[in-house]
């Protein structure tokens, strides 16, 4: 059975994030994957959120908190930057 950290989250977060002057919309659907687009492709790199989120992401990574949680908290800081897709 796969560790907790790798396996899927019940529903994905869709983020808008620009690349070269295009936006491309992201399926993240994991807590690694979390943790990669906060520390390399985030719009900004303040906010009360995105701080929250890379330490909940790491923290979840290293076996110290949930999934549920890292998702929460990586929603959160999309929706803080602005950059949250809503799925209907």
């Amino acid at each position: 059975m796969p560790s907790q950290k790798s396996q899927k989250w019940s529903k994905a977060v869709l983020v808008e994030i620009e690349f070269e002057e295009e936006f491309a919309v992201l399926q993240v659907d994991n807590t690694r994957e979390a943790a990669e687009c906060l520390m390399e492709l985030w719009p900004t790199l303040d906010g009360v959120a995105f701080h929250r989120a890379l330490v909940v992401c790491a923290t979840a990574l290293e076996g110290g908190a949930d999934d549920r949680g890292a998702r929460e908290a990586f929603r959160a800081a999309a929706e803080e930057a602005d950059i949250l897709v809503p799925i209907h």
